[in-house]
C-alpha cells in the first residue's frame, strides 16, 4: 500500500510507480524545486489555459504541446500551418541560397583583389631586388676591374723597371701605356 509519507513504492527492478495528483501539485511550491516537473504537471491540468501555458520553459513540455495543437486543429487549420510551414522552408532556401551566392561571389572578388595586390607587390619588389642585385653586380664588377687593371699597371711597372735595370732607360715611343691612355689615344 502506498502512503502519503511513501509516495513511491517499486513494484520490480525494472518498474516503478509514482502517483501524482495534479491539482495539489500547484500548491506544495514545485516550480522552485523540480521545474520540469511543474511544467508537465501544469501541461496535463491547465492545457487549455493560454497564460499557464505560455509561462512552460522545459523543450519537452512545449513540443508536446505544439504536437497536441498541431494534433487537435481543424483541416483548415492544419492546412493554413503546413502552408506557414511551407512558406518558412521555401524563405529559408531562398536565404540560403542568397547567402552561397554571396559567400561565392564575395570570395572571387577577394581573390582578385588578392591576385592584383600580389602582382603589384611582386612588382615592386621585383623591381627594387633588380635595382639591389644591378648595383651589386656593377660595384662587383667595378672592383673586379679595377683589380684586374690595377694589377696589369703593376705587372706593367714591374716589367718596366725590370727592363730599365737590365737595359737601361726606355725611349719615349717604347714606354708602356695603360689601356685607359690606349683608349683616349
Amino acid at each position: 500500500m502506498v502512503t502519503y509519507h511513501q509516495p513511491q513504492r517499486a513494484l520490480d527492478v525494472q518498474l516503478e510507480l509514482n502517483f501524482l495528483e495534479l491539482p495539489k501539485l500547484k500548491h506544495l511550491g514545485l516550480e522552485k524545486i523540480n521545474k520540469p516537473l511543474y511544467d508537465w504537471s501544469v501541461f496535463f491540468s491547465d492545457v487549455n489555459n493560454g497564460e499557464a501555458m505560455e509561462q512552460i520553459t522545459h523543450p519537452d513540455v512545449k513540443e508536446a504541446f505544439e504536437i497536441l495543437k498541431s494534433v487537435s486543429a481543424t483541416a483548415q487549420e492544419r492546412l493554413e500551418a503546413e502552408r506557414r510551414i511551407t512558406y518558412v522552408r521555401e524563405l529559408n532556401a531562398i536565404a540560403g541560397y542568397q547567402w552561397d551566392e554571396g559567400m561565392a561571389q564575395g570570395i572571387a572578388i577577394g581573390e582578385a583583389r588578392g591576385e592584383a595586390k600580389g602582382r603589384a607587390e611582386g612588382k615592386a619588389e621585383g623591381r627594387a631586388e633588380g635595382k639591389a642585385e644591378g648595383k651589386a653586380e656593377g660595384k662587383a664588377e667595378g672592383k673586379a676591374e679595377g683589380k684586374a687593371e690595377g694589377k696589369a699597371e703593376a705587372i706593367r711597372a714591374l716589367v718596366t723597371r725590370l727592363i730599365e735595370r737590365k737595359f737601361g732607360p726606355l725611349a719615349p715611343e717604347h714606354q708602356p701605356c695603360s689601356p685607359r691612355q690606349r683608349s683616349s689615344s
